[in-house]
């Protein structure tokens, strides 16, 4: 392939679709693709489509080159006489408007080159890259269709030519008999004259045998024709059954390539996107929707060859020879292609939509298995159906290792579903109210909590594929989930599961996962979990504090692991609850009661006392940061200048907002009059009072109790003096209509 023409076909779908256009209307677009190489390399702007003088010198004799390229092209692939008709219909008399056409359309594949580069930065849509991964597929069954051309071309050549031979060996015997005939015939009138005397012998006589002899002379030469002509026959039969064979060993050759990467690492990878996915990274659907595509058009391939061996079969049994010893055979191949067959259709069964991480005893759930060979299993006669089953660890490795007993594993309630055939021919089963019921736990291992147990949704079905009768069971894998069977035990059951999906590699024995990673892994786990979750990532000052938690105040933490117990199990020096208690519980108190102010920024986030220190320093008094606070329930402090130096609540808890969120807390309290760096709280919270769920408007008590609140925690003590704490409450004294209160408490009793 010439570099313009592969340049030209990595241009954005848009471009490549102008060019097919164009190219439809001037001139065979297969022809450009195939010599490409050639086209290029010849001399087009030196020839001058307006001077008489350049046709026979110069564009006559390209003309005649490409057409004889083209010729010797359609003997192995006969669509391509269809191009040699169009072309010399249209050009044989007017090679200059042959010269002409090839310039206009490489000039215009120029223009589209440059407008798609300096178009380069423009995303593509959804729509455009998926037709994108049509044409890299395209590209990559290039050969294929070759082979199939080429196959079906010689299919048809050996039809026709068994046919002339089946005619010609009925006439042989028919031909031969009337030679014998004709010989007897002549014998016995020769006889018959030379019993006569010779003046008796008349000239009638004489035309009479000269007749027969003529009659027998040409009934000899048809029979020579014939016998000669099935030789040739035989002889051209037999090649084009060679050249079948050889084509069809390059098919199955490149069908085995294509779908061992296809098996082995196109859909390997879509899974492992789709298991990272359940952390938070989107899958773009468009890869899918290519994978599929690719699985059809294997598949339709593999039949087709099968289809070809029976056709090619059908003829050569029809012939009335014995097939020469040295002769190939295709008999070999089927056997191959069918079991490329099972293992395409078996491999390609997958879980489209995933059940959830985290399972709860009579919970209801949902999940769906997709048949991506679909549209070729002619299922729609009787769709067959699909059950779900939970597995333990243990069992999932059965089914890892071909061991699989379905005796041994539990039901679910609502276990069974049928396929479905969707408009767009989509072959799916969807699982809408699956439960978990009368679920009993097995022996654990040492030291293993009830959280760290793993297990996953085994679908299982049985499918007829194409008109094979090949009855073959089809199971599939869910991304492993955690059981628990209380709220408390969410925190844990999400750390196993997003470690395993986060740092899992495949294959694998189910379900290994390392036992420690690099801290930049694991930071990135975090940022794409708590921006999946709250809608804003972390940066990298919020992940160096978080590393800070975990191997102290240092400069640099590329060197550094981290294990899963000091991410889930071990608690945080001089704390009581561990790394993932205070990530997993902050990322839910941003994402219920913080959400807005945190995506508009109002929120510092993972920064220490001394980082909020350093900047309220050399402050106004009156100016506050809103910062994430390290405690076991997760919560948000307020630090804040005031004339005797920077001071820090208590951090505010889930609880805490509940009753009163933060905007208004901000705004109920005087002190705290500017978002540092001295942004007026009325500008950033004044309208933001719906950042949490909404209460029940109790009563005034509630919302005056939050204002003063100053408790401390061992990690967030605050350093007040005694005044300030006489301060604040002469202002809650002052502020407050105790009749009012008494008279709305004494109501709520």
């Amino acid at each position: 392939m010439s570099q313009q023409w592969t340049q030209v076909q990595e241009m954005p779908v848009e471009f490549l679709s102008k060019l097919s256009s164009t190219y439809a209307e001037i001139f065979p677009i297969q022809i450009r693709d195939c010599f490409s190489v050639w086209i290029d390399e010849q001399p087009w702007n030196q020839i001058d489509e307006n001077d008489d003088s350049h046709r026979n010198n110069y564009a006559l004799p390209l003309m005649q080159g490409l057409l004889q390229l083209i010729q010797n092209k359609a003997k192995v692939i006969p669509e391509f006489k269809e191009c040699l008709i169009t072309i010399e219909n249209k050009y044989i008399n007017e090679p200059l408007n042959f010269v002409r056409d090839m310039k206009i359309c490489l000039k215009y594949e120029e223009q589209l080159l440059a407008a798609s580069q300096s178009n380069k930065t423009t995303t593509q849509s959804h729509d455009e890259c998926t037709e994108g991964n049509i044409l890299q597929m395209s590209e990559e069954f290039r050969n294929l269709n070759y082979y199939d051309a080429a196959i079906n071309g010689g299919l048809k050549e050996c039809k026709k030519k068994q046919e002339e031979f089946v005619i010609l060996w009925r006439e042989l015997p028919i031909v031969t008999a009337h030679f014998k005939k004709a010989e007897q015939d002549i014998k016995e009138r020769v006889a018959e004259v030379e019993n006569l005397k010779p003046d008796v012998l008349n000239q009638d006589d004489m035309i009479a045998i000269s007749q027969l002899h003529q009659e027998g002379e040409k009934t000899r030469s048809r029979k020579e024709f014939i016998v000669q002509h099935l030789k040739i026959s035989i002889q051209h039969i037999w090649d084009i059954v060679n050249s079948i064979v050889q084509t069809l060993q390059l098919s199955v050759e490149e069908i085995i390539q294509i779908q061992q990467t296809f098996l082995g690492m196109d859909l390997p990878k879509w899974k492992r996107r789709q298991q990272i996915a359940c952390n938070g990274i989107p899958v773009d659907t468009s890869i899918l929707q290519s994978l599929q595509k690719k699985c059809e058009k294997l598949q339709t391939l593999i039949v087709k060859n099968l289809q070809d061996i029976q056709k090619l079969e059908e003829i050569l049994q029809l012939l009335p020879l014995e097939k020469p010893e040295n002769l190939p055979s295709s008999t070999p191949f089927k056997p191959q292609l069918a079991q490329l067959l099972v293992e395409l259709v078996c491999g390609t069964f997958i879980v489209e939509q995933q059940p959830p991480q985290v399972l709860r005893k009579d919970n209801k759930f949902e999940a769906s298995v997709s048949f991506l060979a679909g549209k070729t299993l002619n299922v729609q006669s009787r769709l067959p159906k699909v059950h779900a089953y939970i597995l333990t660890e243990a069992q999932s490795r059965t089914v890892q290792t071909n061991q699989f007993d379905k005796s041994t594993v539990r039901d679910l309630l609502n276990n069974e579903s049928t396929v479905e055939i969707l408009p767009s021919g989509k072959v799916h089963a969807k699982f809408k109210n699956l439960v978990l019921k009368d679920f009993k736990r097995e022996s654990r291992k040492g030291g293993q909590r009830i959280a760290e147990e793993k297990y996953c949704i085994l679908f299982e079905t049985k499918i007829k594929i194409g008109e094979f009768d090949l009855q073959t069971p089809l199971l599939a894998l869910s991304v492993p989930v955690i059981i628990t069977s209380h709220v408390n035990q969410e925190c844990q059951a999400l750390a196993t599961i997003s470690w395993d999906h986060q740092f899992s590699t495949l294959p694998r024995t189910l379900f290994e996962v390392p036992s420690s990673v690099p801290w930049h892994e694991l930071a990135n786990l975090l940022n794409t979990k708590f921006k999946h979750e709250t809608g804003r990532g972390l940066t990298e000052d919020h992940l160096n504090y978080l590393a800070s938690k975990l191997f102290g105040e240092s400069s640099n933490y590329a060197s550094c692991h981290v294990t899963f117990d000091m991410f889930c199990k071990d608690n945080l020096r001089k704390h009581d609850f561990t790394f993932w208690d205070l990530f997993y519980n902050t990322m839910r108190l941003t994402k219920d009661y913080l959400y807005v102010a945190w995506n508009e920024g109002n929120i510092a986030g993972f920064i220490s006392k001394a980082e909020a220190e350093m900047c309220l320093k050399d402050s106004s008094p009156g100016n506050f940061i809103c910062r994430f606070s390290a405690s076991l329930l997760g919560g948000v402090s307020i630090s804040y200048s005031r004339g005797n130096g920077v001071h820090h609540t208590s951090p505010f808890t889930c609880k805490d907002l509940q009753i009163r969120s933060l905007p208004l807390l901000i705004m109920d309290t005087p002190k705290w009059t500017h978002l540092y760096p001295d942004k007026p709280k009325e500008h950033i919270f004044g309208t933001n009072s719906d950042d949490s769920p909404k209460t029940d408007g109790k009563s005034e008590y509630e919302k005056f109790i939050w204002t003063i609140k100053m408790s401390s925690s061992e990690d967030e003590q605050e350093d007040i003096t005694d005044q300030d704490c006489d301060a604040a409450l002469m202002e809650f004294i002052a502020g407050t209509d105790f009749d009012k209160l008494l008279k709305e408490d004494f109501e709520m009793r």
